[in-house]
């Protein structure tokens, strides 16, 4: 299916895959994968999110990657930094090139401008599953850059705060600098440079504390946390939702740390306008919080305290990432999704409540 002609979703021209339980867009510019529709047999879930202004439509100076803004997309390199004129790379502004399709993976590629080489996108359904997966290939590049996935969750309108866990980390930290300009219409919430060891009890600017378990909260306010994977091999997050989670599966020695991009309503300026609300970034990444190639590569607190912030990638030697994504359904009396545990054969995942119960959901974690 290489001639696969892509259809205008929410504004953009996407391809589309698709299999019984998922059907799945990504854009042409950009390679922004939204939306994503699971199918769990009584209902269809979309939990990614769509911007607020995918129909009214952005100012022609705004870059791409908030024109198009959803879902997941790839970012090399990652943040915003003199490297690169392109805020979270070209990766994440340009248009991507089909190099095949079929019913349940599709191929694109693009030759970066800002980095060189090339970064081949693999994107792969199985049937009977509702897991995505995805892999990056880096070839031809020289160079030490940042990296990371950045799928947008966005929270229901209606009922909540919802339930988001982690697999353990080493060392979490609010973003140590002024996330946010109130001068400007932006609004932050956390303590600036904050370390904390829980999710549960991270300072406020105010004073006192906040959880970042529940979600949503802190109405008029975007925040940017970063906390970094305990486990070597195996990492984690999930959020329970109306009925199903949402959960993302990552190998740490790739993506060493998490960022939570908390975003509800903080931004006062254009194109936010208030508007981008109940929404968080579950961005697995190597980098430092989101400064780009400037400080992510070089030395800082976390490669002082041993959790990598770039990769060195070399011209001969292609690097490839991967990363899954998946949903699952779970009854109301399941509860909260407290942990995860692999299964030891590579067919799936346990989904494990407060109470020790277990819910098995298929999906071959050794991709990863």
């Amino acid at each position: 299916m290489l001639n696969q002609k892509p259809s205008i979703i929410h504004g953009f021209p996407s391809y589309k895959i698709a299999t019984k339980e998922i059907e799945l867009y990504v854009t042409v510019t950009g390679g922004q994968m939204a939306p994503v529709n699971f199918d769990l047999g009584d209902r269809k879930v979309s939990p990614y999110s769509i911007s607020p202004w995918a129909k009214s439509g952005c100012s022609d100076d705004t870059p791409n990657l908030l024109k198009v803004l959803r879902g997941d997309f790839f970012c090399l390199p990652f943040g915003g930094s003199e490297c690169s004129p392109h805020p979270h790379g070209a990766t994440a502004n340009l248009d991507w090139k089909l190099l095949s399709s079929s019913d349940n993976k599709l191929i694109l590629e693009i030759k970066p401008e800002d980095i060189g080489g090339s970064v081949t996108k693999e994107i792969s359904l199985v049937d009977g599953q509702h897991a995505i997966y995805q892999q990056h290939r880096i070839a031809g590049v020289d160079g030490s850059y940042n990296y990371g996935h950045h799928p947008i969750i966005e929270f229901p309108e209606e009922g909540g705060p919802f339930e988001i866990r982690t697999s353990p980390f080493k060392y979490g930290q609010v973003y140590p600098g002024p996330f946010e300009n109130p001068d400007e219409g932006g609004h932050s919430s956390l303590k600036q440079g904050a370390v904390f060891d829980s999710l549960d009890n991270v300072p406020l600017a105010d004073g006192g504390s906040a959880s970042l378990l529940s979600y949503p909260a802190r109405d008029g306010f975007d925040d940017l946390v970063l906390f970094s994977a305990l486990d070597d091999h195996f990492a984690w997050t999930v959020i329970t939702l109306d009925g199903y989670a949402w959960i993302a599966l990552k190998d740490p020695k790739q993506f060493p740390s998490t960022l939570f991009w908390i975003s509800n309503g903080g931004r006062d300026y254009t194109p936010w306008n208030k508007e981008h609300r109940r929404r968080i970034g579950i961005e697995d990444v190597c980098s430092y919080f989101h400064e780009g190639c400037e400080k992510s590569p070089t030395k800082n607190h976390l490669n002082e305290l041993g959790i990598p912030t770039s990769n060195t990638f070399e011209k001969e030697n292609p690097t490839v990432l991967k990363h899954i994504q998946m949903v699952h359904p779970i009854d109301a009396e399941f509860g909260t999704v407290e942990s995860i545990q692999r299964d030891e054969d590579g067919k799936g995942i346990f989904l494990i409540n407060k109470e020790g119960e277990r819910e098995f959901a298929a999906v071959n974690w050794k991709f990863l």
